[in-house]
């Protein structure tokens, strides 16, 4: 065990002046910023919406280490809804690209790719 983390059983915050154990026991607040906040965002055209959607996936998979082939499997699975109709419909040279276009985005801002197009 890494000498910084706590042992077990060890709090992992206070609440109060109490030590919480796990995220569970700490109460749920009425204001709590944690919520989850739906939006819209407008499109004049509701397809470039969705892809912008993808994108966003792409780019979160992309920044927590995915390979491109990684990614290319769970657009080919209809498991991932978010992913799946983008394949189905535009085909897998333009999931490619998307990929691809949203990697080297994420170069060019300085964030860097842990892992390219490798199995």
């Amino acid at each position: 065990m890494a000498p910084d983390r706590p042992g077990p059983g060890a709090p992992i915050g206070w609440l109060n002046g109490h030590p919480v154990a796990t995220p569970a026991e700490k109460p749920v607040e009425l204001d709590d910023p944690f919520d989850p906040v739906a939006m819209r965002v407008p499109f004049d055209d509701p397809e470039q919406g969705f892809i912008e959607a993808v994108r966003c996936f792409i780019e979160e998979y992309i920044t927590m280490g995915y390979t491109d082939f990684m990614l290319l499997q769970m657009f080919r699975k209809p498991f991932y809804m978010g992913l799946y109709p983008v394949y189905k419909r535009h085909g897998e040279e333009f999931v490619n690209e998307l990929i691809a276009d949203c990697r080297e985005r994420l170069a060019r801002t300085g964030v860097y790719p842990r892992r390219s197009s490798g199995h």
